[in-house]
């Protein structure tokens, strides 16, 4: 079998999402044209060369491909040729072509002002959601400041009434469509639940719909991906009109929000980083954090959460 269609029969292999494969398959596809060559079953990996791929780069933009779609396209074109190098049954490609060009492309992202919302504001968008699945989702994310990977690959498994605890040892890659483990960071995380977080957690957990153990299940029956995500936040916050003119609310928003509530509440340095699942940013923050007691994390956060009267 050839170097293509044995990955994408290894993706297929891996239950991949139809979605994923579209986007592999074209993007290898569009890759292969580039070339010159008809077909990727026709593709020999082991010519290509740093310089095939700027090409290809160049060529996107000329076709006013958008910066973010352009990173998307080579971080796929990256992972197919780690398979062919990873691969015992390949052989002839020693060295990833990708890598490099990778890290260096821009994301297309853009930083924009966040817009302040008060502790009440973001109340109010909370109180808006009725279904006991997204004010779940908005509550933890608010409290919290999980990254949206984390909030969908949590399991039923991870919460603890008893012990009014969530543990954070994984989060879903949409892209590649599997749970990866460890925080963003690589690491496990346990955190202490507020009364609020575990009340509406326990009335979404009365009425979850049975998906195995995937804590947010999509109306299709499956674990939530980001997208889903992101339509929960934006259909609230337009249906409790928090926003002004020109602004935006996201679910990353939220990370930045708990930050700052929890900081100007006077939560230690230190006990943020601990909740937002951040590497310490000083030698003296590490050392803190390695004698650090769950007993502190978990009193500093209580007193520092924000609390929106749900």
């Amino acid at each position: 079998m050839n170097p293509y269609d044995d990955y994408v029969s290894e993706l297929q292999m891996l239950n991949r999402k139809p979605a994923y494969m579209r986007s592999v398959t074209g993007t290898i596809r569009d890759f292969t044209v580039s070339m010159g060559v008809d077909d990727p079953a026709n593709l020999d990996p082991s010519q290509v060369r740093e310089g095939s791929v700027k090409g290809w780069i160049t060529a996107m933009r000329d076709r006013k491909v958008s910066d973010q779609s352009i990173k998307l396209r080579v971080d796929l074109l990256r992972r197919f040729f780690d398979y062919l190098i990873e691969a015992p049954d390949q052989e002839g490609v020693t060295m990833n072509p990708v890598s490099r060009i990778a890290k260096r492309l821009p994301s297309g992202r853009k930083q924009t002002k966040r817009p302040f919302k008060s502790v009440e504001e973001v109340g109010h968008l909370i109180k808006s959601a009725f279904n006991p699945r997204d004010r779940a989702i908005l509550t933890v994310i608010a409290k919290l400041g999980l990254r949206v990977g984390e909030l969908t690959g949590l399991n039923v498994s991870d919460i603890d009434f008893d012990d009014r605890t969530i543990h954070i040892d994984r989060h879903f890659d949409d892209r590649a469509d599997i749970l990866i483990a460890g925080r963003k960071n690589g690491a496990s995380s346990t955190l202490p639940l507020d009364d609020e977080t575990v009340k509406v957690l326990k009335v979404y957990s009365a009425v979850r719909q049975p998906a195995g153990n995937t804590l947010f299940v999509s109306r299709g029956g499956g674990r939530m991906n980001s997208g889903e995500v992101g339509r929960v936040v934006r259909d609230y916050v337009t249906k409790s009109r928090i926003l002004k003119n020109g602004e935006r609310i996201t679910p990353h928003y939220f990370r930045a929000w708990c930050t700052y509530q929890l900081t100007i509440n006077g939560c230690k340095p230190e006990i943020v980083q601990v909740i937002r699942g951040d590497v310490a940013n000083m030698m003296a923050n590490f050392y803190t954090r390695e004698i650090l007691s769950f007993e502190d994390v978990k009193r500093e956060y209580l007193r520092a959460v924000p609390v929106f009267g749900i």
